[in-house]
């Protein structure tokens, strides 16, 4: 029992020799060498904090004060904001060749005050006095950081003091090192800084496009977003004083003005992003409140940045981001379009802000977030609003539920249905011929059906064409505009060509009266005809077709939108089933990106139609529908040319009068005369060789009634519709379109006036 004693005895002494072994044998010395090129003073060094901020180099000599130095035992050093002086001691040993440089580097950008001493080789005074508040020349190597070479010829071992102040939050890494492993480090640095320049290079360059392109304002806030992130990391770095060295202070200037400018244009970001104006308007007025309080303080802690405290800062942008938070959880809970992008954008800023701020106030011991963690966070934030950006470039993306599903075309029903329609209309055409034969005289009546049963045949064709075109890849129709209104007007009429049941329909407009269509004009035509056809009633029962166009603003997109109602009965949803009726139908409103579905049940159904479409606003004008009277005349102004020419021999069959004039006496006499008259004209002028119209347009517009229309007839390959309206005309048309479309022109102004037994149409006011 006794040598169990004894050897336990000898066991403790045995372990309390070993820890004072290893304590006396720790490093406390900075040693550099061959082997060791690179120490951090955070493992060697100890401090102290003057709070009287009155010390100086001799009083740290003394031993009373030299016994309060404590260890630092980190690498990175986090005091967080310190009302006094700082002071770092650590004893440095160099065992190098002369020709290897050493240098301490200290980075901390926002350090304020920084002074080195080395008393066994300068005395008290001072090696280097630099710091951020202090001017640039100061700085021994003109660097992002702190650089201090130190003497080649040193005593074998020599204390170094490092004072730090600032009332900015004090985070250092210093180090004792080579000129060569310094190198190495701020090479990564640099390469790193340089990736996420480019990132933001590229992110920004992006945007621009989008804002030439929709020229929507939240491209360019989102863009005065990318710049301040840019601006925020290089001040946050250091890497901006060098370049403006005559300007002491700056780098926290640019740091206040870009954090809380980067906080504003994410608010207004997320006002535009999220349309809160429209979905939450009460909303909207707070956080653009906040925008404007967050620019507003901006500008004074840029200018004074003295006058108020960081934490304020801090405490400002901390506040905002979750603000912002619980915002786009609201909007996420009241199923707000691309919402959830706008949550996750916001998730990832406010963790990694709050992440930082501990880094930075020293109680997250990081130094890796507190270098990188701000703006990584804010890059994928605005990585995340990027990819939410082009996802809506697209308005109908991600719609599966209402996405049109084409069914193959190569079906038994499918010509099943086209054999049935096809018999009908050849026997309509039968029997016209022959009746035609038995009778001694052309019946008019007869002869217009059987035109018509012609044209419903040619229409079914152009039906099978445009199915069997589906599996092509449709090619870019050349560049073509037209105004919404004419584009119904033109498939109203033909739907009348074409009709044999004598169907009323009513037409009603909401917002399009100015919208001029620039793509899939001739579609949009054939998509409103068959809507028309296949949605019309055999009895006396009204048809009605609702169209109204809205913007999105936030989009920077125009949809058309067409209701038709009531639905008749036999027209019924079946996935399983292909014609050219319902099927066709879907198949055209998928080549226009659309989505169609329907409302309603049993006989209140309702068939929607909508789609994006490229469209532009005009002037406002009145339609040609609001005519009113039992005449109206085509006048026709000009000397004679080809151009003229050309038009005359289209209206050589026009049932209206048409009145030829040269003199601009004449012209504006005819209008005089016709102000107390109930007619309307349609003046047509040209642009040639022998006509210009403009100085002819300018005495004669003032004498033009509501109702009356000017039209130019031009071989100017350089004028555009948009021009010709800005110097007075109401539309303009090429003379390689001529054929195409002055006819149909003409017709939408007389078609109430020749076809009195048809339906009105109404136009109902926006």
């Amino acid at each position: 029992m006794i040598r169990l004693s004894i050897l336990f005895y000898r066991f403790i002494l045995l372990f309390f020799a070993l820890i004072s072994s290893l304590t006396w044998a720790s490093n406390d010395i900075a040693l550099i060498n061959s082997k060791d090129t690179s120490i951090n003073i955070g493992e060697v060094g100890s401090y102290y904090i003057d709070e009287s901020k009155q010390l100086g180099i001799k009083d740290l000599e003394n031993d009373h004060i030299d016994r309060r130095f404590l260890p630092l035992d980190k690498e990175f050093l986090q005091f967080g904001l310190v009302d006094g002086n700082i002071w770092i001691k650590l004893k440095v040993a160099i065992q190098t060749s002369i020709s290897t440089p050493v240098v301490l580097s200290v980075h901390a950008p926002r350090l304020q005050y920084l002074d080195v001493y080395m008393p066994s080789i300068f005395d008290a005074q001072a090696q280097a006095e630099t710091g951020e508040l202090r001017p640039f020349e100061n700085r021994p190597v003109n660097h992002a950081n702190y650089i201090f070479p130190l003497p080649a010829n040193t005593p074998p071992v020599f204390t170094l003091y490092v004072k730090a102040s600032s009332r900015l939050p004090i985070n250092v890494s210093a180090n004792i090192e080579t000129l060569s492993s310094f190198s190495k480090r701020s090479q990564l640095d640099f390469t790193v800084t340089g990736v996420m320049m480019g990132i933001l290079a590229i992110l920004f360059l992006s945007n621009l496009i989008f804002y030439i392109t929709s020229r929507h304002s939240m491209y360019m806030v989102y863009g005065c977003m990318l710049i301040s992130i840019a601006v925020l990391h290089l001040a946050l770095h250091g890497q901006v004083y060098q370049f403006f060295p005559q300007y002491t202070g700056l780098q926290e200037r640019l740091y206040n003005l870009a954090a809380l400018t980067c906080i504003a244009a994410i608010s207004l970001f997320s006002r535009l992003y999220l349309d809160t104006k429209n979905v939450f308007p009460k909303l909207d007025k707070v956080i653009y409140g906040v925008g404007l309080l967050n620019a507003f303080l901006a500008a004074i802690y840029a200018i004074t940045p003295q006058t108020l405290n960081i934490l304020y800062l801090s405490s400002i942008a901390f506040l905002t981001l979750y603000f912002l938070f619980c915002i786009a959880v609201y909007a996420q809970i009241k199923k707000v379009p691309y919402s959830g992008y706008y949550v996750l954008a916001r998730t990832v800023l406010s963790v990694g802000h709050t992440t930082w701020l501990l880094a930075a106030y020293g109680i997250i011991p990081s130094e890796f977030w507190f270098e990188w963690g701000l703006t990584s966070s804010i890059i994928a934030e605005a990585l995340i609003h990027y990819s939410a950006m082009i996802m809506r470039l697209n308005p109908f993306i991600g719609r599966a539920s209402h996405a049109v599903k084409e069914t193959s075309v190569h079906n038994p029903a499918l010509y099943a249905d086209l054999s049935s329609r096809l018999r009908r209309q050849i026997k309509v055409y039968d029997g016209f011929i022959s009746n035609l034969d038995k009778m001694p005289n052309v019946n008019e009546a007869l002869l217009e059906t059987g035109k018509a049963a012609t044209n419903n045949l040619k229409h079914i064709v152009d039906r099978i064409d445009f199915y069997h075109a589906l599996k092509d890849k449709p090619q870019r129709p050349p560049p073509q505009s037209e105004s919404i209104i004419s584009v119904i007007e033109r498939a109203y009429f033909r739907f009348h060509e074409l009709d044999q049941d004598q169907s009323v329909i009513e037409l009603s407009t909401k917002s399009i009266e100015n919208i001029e269509v620039l793509e899939n004009i001739e579609l949009l035509c054939h998509l409103i005809e068959i809507l028309m056809m296949e949605f019309k009633h055999f009895t006396d029962q009204t048809l009605d077709m609702n169209f109204s166009v809205t913007a999105d603003k936030r989009e920077g997109i125009q949809t058309l939108k067409i209701e038709c109602n009531p639905v008749p009965v036999r027209i019924f949803e079946d996935p399983n089933k292909v014609d050219i009726s319902l099927s066709y139908i879907k198949a055209v409103v998928k080549q226009l990106s659309g989505k169609l579905w329907f409302t309603g049940e049993s006989k209140e159904r309702t068939v929607v139609v909508e789609f994006p479409i490229v469209a532009h606003e005009q002037k406002e004008q009145t339609s040609f529908d609001l005519l009113s009277g039992n005449d109206f005349e085509v006048v026709v102004y000009g000397e004679s040319s080809p151009l003229m020419s050309k038009t005359l021999i289209l209206l050589q069959n026009w049932s209206s009068s048409i009145i030829q004039v040269q003199e601009q006496s004449e012209l504006a006499h005819l209008f005089e005369e016709s102000q107390g008259l109930n007619i309307g004209h349609v003046l047509i002028m040209f642009e040639d060789q022998k006509n210009l119209p403009i100085p002819d347009l300018k005495r004669v517009k003032p004498l033009l009634k509501n109702t009356d229309r000017c039209v130019l007839i031009t071989n100017n390959i350089k004028m555009s519709t948009a021009f010709s309206q800005i110097i007075g005309f109401d539309s303009m048309i090429s003379e390689s379109e001529i054929e195409v479309k002055l006819v149909p022109y003409l017709t939408g102004v007389t078609r109430r006036l020749v076809r009195n037994n048809l339906s009105e149409v109404n136009k109902a006011t926006p």
